[in-house]
């Protein structure tokens, strides 16, 4: 029998979501996996609680140096003996000295030059970006040369339908960021049924399965793909989408078939987001329309899980690092997790 493969999953700072999401998809496809850092339960100093925790080599988030050569004998001691390395964002303070004993991965998750230098000086065997044409504040034209775009994700296992029926019209969590806030409390002004806030995971996602709609702000170049998009479409939670988003439709996410599209205004700040009133229009002819929630909802769901949950993202960064993933069968694994 074939010794399965082992992962070390790196994750010297923010954000521990999509890691630990990846880190689950390895382990429930078959492979080992050994993690080190801030990867479990905290995220800007909230407490995700009632998450899975695995602690394996816990390490704070100001630790001055990341040694990778260390974390493969660390690893290594303790019987896990990496055949890759998975390493993710990092503060651009930390030091980081990388590995050439195993095959490394660098899944970049934000989108700052510093960012792109500090990957490409890392010498990676392959780089992935989340952020494919940077960020409001440091716009790109196109994918910097040797990344390859790769955006998170869900985790069915974790966003689920749990059909315990939508008695939210909107829900925007999160919402401590730009103008969630103002928007979501907008909406409850004039009479719509919402929550905004932070949560836990398990009540994120209780949130997501009792709302209609969300809001999914968008990097104002079309450059960023917030994972939380996939993670509201496979609760069934349908998303409103800043217009003109270049890299959702590039991955076949289309306006008004898969998401509600919204007008966004250079804001106060210099950024662009909605109005409160362009919110508002596009929530009133989304609500309005009684099968525009029952098919976007539907489609949207089946999209993103056919082709955006994290073992697919596990699955591409195997293949990239050549690994052969011809008997690893993704649909049947999403199938089990919908149904258990």
């Amino acid at each position: 029998m074939t010794k399965p493969l082992t992962i070390l999953v790196v994750c010297p700072w923010y954000p521990a979501g999509p890691m630990r999401y990846i880190s689950e998809a390895f382990e429930r496809m078959g492979l080992n996996v050994f993690r080190v850092g801030a990867t479990y339960n905290d995220h800007a100093g909230v407490d995700w609680k009632n998450d899975i925790v695995h602690p394996d080599l816990e390490l704070q988030r100001e630790f001055p140096r990341w040694d990778l050569n260390e974390f493969v004998d660390i690893a290594t001691r303790a019987g896990h003996t990496p055949d890759i390395l998975l390493l993710s964002e990092e503060n651009y303070r930390t030091i980081i000295n990388p590995t050439t004993k195993v095959p490394t991965g660098f899944w970049s998750m934000d989108g700052w030059p510093q960012n792109f230098l500090r990957g490409d000086a890392l010498s990676p065997t392959v780089k992935y970006t989340n952020h494919a044409r940077g960020i409001r504040a440091h716009p790109l034209k196109e994918t910097p040369p040797g990344w390859i775009f790769m955006p998170g994700a869900t985790a069915p296992w974790v966003h689920r339908d749990l059909a315990i029926g939508r008695n939210l019209d909107f829900c925007l969590l999160a919402a401590m960021y730009g103008y969630r806030a103002e928007l979501s409390q907008h909406l409850a002004d004039i009479g719509y049924a919402v929550k905004y806030g932070y949560e836990t995971t398990s009540e994120f996602v209780k949130t997501y399965n009792r709302s209609k709609f969300t809001y999914c702000n968008v990097n104002g170049n079309g450059g960023e793909a917030k994972w939380r998009f996939w993670e509201a479409a496979s609760c069934g939670c349908v998303n409103i989408v800043d217009e003109g988003d270049i890299l959702l439709n590039q991955l076949g996410y289309m306006p008004n078939v898969h998401y509600v599209p919204v007008k966004i205004a250079e804001r106060e700040n210099g950024e662009p987001w909605p109005t409160n009133e362009m919110l508002e229009e596009a929530l009133n002819g989304a609500i309005n329309d009684p099968d525009c929630f029952i098919e976007m909802s539907i489609v949207a769901k089946e999209k993103s899980l056919q082709q955006d949950t994290y073992y697919h993202r596990a699955t591409q960064i195997l293949g990239d690092l050549g690994f052969d993933i011809s008997s690893i069968s993704l649909e049947s694994r999403i199938r089990h997790d919908r149904l258990s």
